[in-house]
């Protein structure tokens, strides 16, 4: 199942990066929020597939917005996701809280 709330954390650019997110899940439809460098940005156009998602955001850089892919799995209380982007793509790993 794959709506709940998460804590994350991965490498992006050499740096730690920690994250909190929010899913929720009505049939195969996946929205929500997850807090990118502390700002909090929405889930948009999400899918899940059983415990597979993915799922679009946007998060505000030094650059401008950034088009961020999401795509990852639940399995059991654990997730894992890749970001991929302009910047390069970056794994995360956590756990639900």
């Amino acid at each position: 199942m794959v709506a709940g709330n998460y804590k994350a954390k991965g490498n992006i650019m050499g740096s730690v990066m920690e994250t909190d997110i929010t899913y929720e899940v009505n049939g195969d439809v996946l929205t929500g929020t997850k807090l990118v460098w502390k700002e909090i940005v929405a889930v948009e156009d999400g899918i899940v597939e059983g415990n597979h998602f993915k799922y679009i955001c946007h998060v505000t850089t030094l650059m401008g917005k950034l088009k961020v892919k999401v795509e990852g799995d639940v399995i059991g209380d654990e997730i894992t996701f890749t970001l991929k982007s302009a910047i390069g793509n970056s794994k995360f790993k956590g756990t639900r809280v």
